[in-house]
């Protein structure tokens, strides 16, 4: 097998075509930082179309290898580890390589390096100082990509392993679907590290494990959540039990801060509740896919997220909203 900048290739006699098939395929071998072969079963590996919506994937087997038949085109690989538990997350990095092309017939085998990721700890506890147990905290880069994800434990107490190099922020009590089943946690809203927002968070720089050094370790990062404003929506006719509420976070300058959003699904087909901290919003509905905007009360809701009525929270007085009738 020749290795050519990283990327393994398959001799020719493998790549030849196979009886006129129509696919190509990608065969994925997990490597270790030395690049010996790293013989690990269950990790997930997709291939990604660089422009066309086609998604596959696979799991490696004893031998740490995944076999991915694909169409012909170019495409990323990423694989993703498989977990630990919750307060562990994964141990090791995700990894991922670009433009990856294969033809029809084509047989193209590829090696990925596993890295021990780096690890952050800390704390999740309520303005007033107490556990709040079981919130989502998650580390999430510049650019809004979530690379680690666990719940603290009774004693508000989390741990995020297995995140690659960069530089990341942590989210805690991160919901990106609240359902109202854990009623503490659905009390506080999300709140970023040492900000307001993931444009002016804090930002820690991780090291993953590489040939020469371990993943670093950092310690201490905390975060107090407060409780915020409840905000009740109401719609003038009924939804599917599958729609939800939509709150989207924007700056002062009228700008959509990312990961500022929070969902909330109806309950009893036309009321939502759920709490955000202050700040000015805007608020929308998402029926069977589509998204519908708040206009002003009573008024039918917008399909243009520039048309909508921004809502601005104190934090602190409970607010009611009512949609017109949607379309």
């Amino acid at each position: 097998m020749l290795a050519i900048g990283g990327l393994f290739v398959a001799p020719a006699s493998l790549a030849e075509a196979a009886g006129g098939t129509t696919v190509g395929t990608i065969k994925v071998q997990l490597a270790t930082p030395s690049n010996a072969n790293f013989e690990k079963k269950g990790f997930v590996v997709t291939a990604q179309h660089m422009t066309r919506d086609i998604y596959k994937e696979a799991k490696t087997n004893a031998k740490g290898i995944a076999t991915l038949r694909v169409a012909p085109g170019k495409y990323t690989i990423t694989v993703v580890p498989y977990r630990g538990t919750s307060k562990t997350g994964y141990k090791y990095a995700i990894n991922s390589k670009d433009y990856i092309a294969i033809s029809r017939g084509q047989v193209k085998t590829i090696g990925l390096k596993m890295y021990v990721g780096a690890e952050i700890t800390g704390k999740v506890l309520t303005t007033t100082g107490f556990a709040l147990k079981g919130a989502s905290v998650a580390a999430v880069t510049r650019k809004g990509l979530v690379v680690g994800l666990t719940t603290a434990d009774k004693k508000g107490k989390y741990r995020l392993a297995g995140l690659p190099t960069g530089k990341v922020t942590i989210i805690f009590n991160y919901r990106s679907f609240d359902d109202g089943k854990v009623k503490a946690i659905a009390n506080y809203y999300s709140a970023f590290y040492k900000g307001t927002s993931l444009s002016n968070a804090k930002y820690i720089q991780v090291y993953q494990q590489n040939r020469f050094a371990s993943g670093t370790k950092t310690t201490g990062i905390s975060g107090p959540v407060s409780k915020g404003t409840t905000l009740n929506v109401t719609l003038s006719n009924k939804v599917a039990t599958s729609s939800r509420l939509l709150v989207d976070h924007i700056s002062a300058s009228g700008s959509y801060l990312g990961m500022g959003s929070i969902y909330a699904p109806f309950t009893g087909g036309n009321a939502a509740k759920v709490r955000i901290g202050s700040g000015k919003y805007r608020i929308g509905i998402q029926v069977a896919g589509v998204s519908y905007y708040y206009a002003g009360y009573g008024l039918p809701p917008t399909r243009k997220a520039a048309d909508a009525q921004l809502t601005y929270f104190d934090g602190v007085t409970p607010l009611y909203v009512q949609f017109g009738p949607l379309p």
